[in-house]
């Protein structure tokens, strides 16, 4: 028996990563395949061999997942770069807040990529690097890029070494481009952005985990070629938990816990979180980004 890593799913069969020269020709069979929902590009499973034949493999067992995502099906996910830009299109930073909770929730790392840095301004830069600081403060990885800077692709690859991860951000920030300098024989479609809503269209139609390769040409790790991957189905958790899940908010409660254990940082007196936001330790868009999302884990907790 041996492990491997699911790379691709067929109609009628899985391709699997064993650190070989080239992934097996794996199918699930018997109880395994009675037993299993579906299997994700990510899972990890053990396989046999048919003969020892490196290209044909029955699936006996798929192994526990540490995280997965139901759309695009993925499991076994280290880090997301969530790929934003400051215009064309438009920073959100609503958008970005909800998709770093969810990410927080699912236990998957994530790093944020602001792309198209080329055709800022000064003024504009100077604003990003200031937006950029709001997220390292909460914990946040921040990555710079350009396609016409091939060094600040190669921080992705870096990055992503020894990893399996996941590019996301809505159509037209330019996942696709940084996605062909990172693997220049496969080939991404990269369609403009629609002049009517300022956004692209998706381009990809299915999952399949990408090897990167290392000087030698072996594997450095994966990286999911995934079908517009754009946003997270939001979670049910607890309102009363919704500020564990963003790291600035923890940053400041193990410091200075508020007045009341219960507090939901909204209304109550002696509100640690209120005061940090006053002072500006945390940011006012991330406590603004706080407030929708409590509302909205408060609606979830009322409607199950």
């Amino acid at each position: 028996m041996v492990v491997g890593r699911v790379i691709q799913e067929q109609k009628n069969y899985y391709l699997v990563d064993i650190s070989a020269e080239k992934p097996v020709r794996a199918v699930l069979k018997g109880v395994a395949k009675s037993k299993q929902k579906r299997i994700a590009v990510g899972d990890f499973t053990e396989l046999e061999l048919f003969d020892g034949i490196a290209d044909n493999a029955v699936i006996r067992k798929v192994l526990p997942r540490k995280n997965d995502l139901s759309k695009p099906v993925i499991a076994n996910i280290d880090n997301i770069f969530f790929v934003n830009c400051l215009i064309d299109p438009l920073i959100d930073f609503s958008y970005i807040d909800k998709f770093l909770f969810c990410a927080s929730v699912k236990n998957i790392g994530i790093s944020l990529v602001f792309n198209k840095c080329d055709i800022l301004s000064e003024t504009q830069t100077a604003e990003l690097q200031k937006i950029a600081e709001i997220y390292e403060n909460a914990g946040v990885s921040v990555f710079f890029t350009s396609i016409k800077d091939e060094k600040s692709i190669n921080r992705i690859f870096d990055a992503a070494k020894d990893k399996v991860s996941v590019f996301a951000g809505q159509s037209g920030v330019g996942k696709s481009s940084i996605m062909q300098i990172l693997f220049p024989d496969e080939f991404f479609a990269v369609q403009e952005l629609s002049a009517h809503l300022l956004r692209g269209k998706n381009t990809t139609s299915h999952t399949t985990l990408l090897a990167l390769k290392n000087n030698s040409g072996l594997s450095a790790g994966f990286i999911a070629d995934a079908p517009g991957f754009s946003v997270f189905e939001m979670p049910n958790i607890e309102p009363q938990f919704t500020a564990a899940y963003f790291p600035d908010f923890v940053k400041v409660l193990e410091k200075s816990p508020c007045r009341f254990s219960n507090c939901s940082h909204k209304n109550e007196p002696n509100c640690s979180i209120k005061t940090a936001v006053q002072a500006g330790e945390i940011a006012q868009s991330r406590y603004d980004s706080f407030l929708k999302i409590f509302a909205e884990m408060t609606v979830r907790a009322k409607n199950r």
